[in-house]
Protein backbone atom coordinates (compact mmCIF):
# COMPACT_ATOMS: atom_id res chain seq x y z
CA UNK A 1 0.00 0.00 0.00
CA UNK A 2 1.47 3.49 -1.24
CA UNK A 3 2.42 6.36 1.57
CA UNK A 4 -1.46 8.25 2.08
CA UNK A 5 -1.57 11.39 -0.02
CA UNK A 6 -3.18 14.00 2.69
CA UNK A 7 -3.43 13.48 6.60
CA UNK A 8 -6.68 12.19 7.36
CA UNK A 9 -6.99 14.73 10.60
CA UNK A 10 -6.24 18.04 8.86
CA UNK A 11 -6.01 16.93 4.87
CA UNK A 12 -1.79 18.20 4.74
CA UNK A 13 0.45 16.97 2.63
CA UNK A 14 3.26 16.88 4.65
CA UNK A 15 3.43 13.29 5.71
CA UNK A 16 6.78 11.57 6.66
CA UNK A 17 7.71 8.33 7.87
CA UNK A 18 8.47 7.09 11.10
CA UNK A 19 8.48 4.42 13.52
CA UNK A 20 7.42 5.46 16.83
CA UNK A 21 5.21 4.70 19.71
CA UNK A 22 1.40 4.46 18.95
CA UNK A 23 -1.65 4.87 21.58
CA UNK A 24 -3.73 2.04 21.26
CA UNK A 25 -7.09 3.41 23.51
CA UNK A 26 -9.53 1.22 24.94
CA UNK A 27 -12.58 1.38 27.21
CA UNK A 28 -10.67 2.79 30.20
CA UNK A 29 -7.26 2.10 29.30
CA UNK A 30 -4.40 3.21 26.79
CA UNK A 31 -1.61 0.80 25.58
CA UNK A 32 1.38 2.26 23.66
CA UNK A 33 3.07 0.09 21.34
CA UNK A 34 6.57 0.44 20.65
CA UNK A 35 8.41 1.13 17.35
CA UNK A 36 5.18 1.44 15.59
CA UNK A 37 5.57 1.94 11.45
CA UNK A 38 3.42 5.19 10.38
CA UNK A 39 3.08 8.38 8.48
CA UNK A 40 3.20 10.99 10.74
CA UNK A 41 1.70 14.87 9.73
CA UNK A 42 4.46 17.34 10.09
CA UNK A 43 1.56 19.94 10.66
CA UNK A 44 -0.84 18.65 13.12
CA UNK A 45 1.04 15.38 14.58
CA UNK A 46 -1.58 12.65 13.33
CA UNK A 47 -0.25 9.46 13.36
CA UNK A 48 -1.50 6.78 10.26
CA UNK A 49 0.30 3.13 10.96
CA UNK A 50 0.91 1.72 7.84
CA UNK A 51 -0.06 -1.52 7.20
CA UNK A 52 3.09 -3.07 8.55
CA UNK A 53 1.98 -1.22 11.36
CA UNK A 54 -1.33 -2.01 11.83
CA UNK A 55 -0.41 -6.16 12.03
CA UNK A 56 1.55 -5.15 14.87
CA UNK A 57 -0.64 -3.33 16.64
CA UNK A 58 -3.36 -6.29 16.03
CA UNK A 59 -1.31 -8.34 17.06
CA UNK A 60 -0.44 -6.49 20.40
CA UNK A 61 -3.92 -5.84 21.05
CA UNK A 62 -4.86 -9.66 20.58
CA UNK A 63 -1.79 -10.66 23.20
CA UNK A 64 -3.38 -8.00 25.47
CA UNK A 65 -6.48 -9.74 25.35
CA UNK A 66 -5.51 -12.97 25.85
CA UNK A 67 -3.66 -11.54 29.11
CA UNK A 68 -7.13 -9.97 30.02
CA UNK A 69 -8.64 -13.63 29.40
CA UNK A 70 -6.06 -15.05 31.22
CA UNK A 71 -6.05 -12.87 34.54
CA UNK A 72 -10.24 -13.54 34.80
CA UNK A 73 -10.11 -17.08 34.77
Amino acid sequence: MPKPRTCQNCGSRTLKPRSTTYPLLLPGRQINVARVKLHECADCGHLMPTPEGQVKLQRCLQAFIGILDNTQK
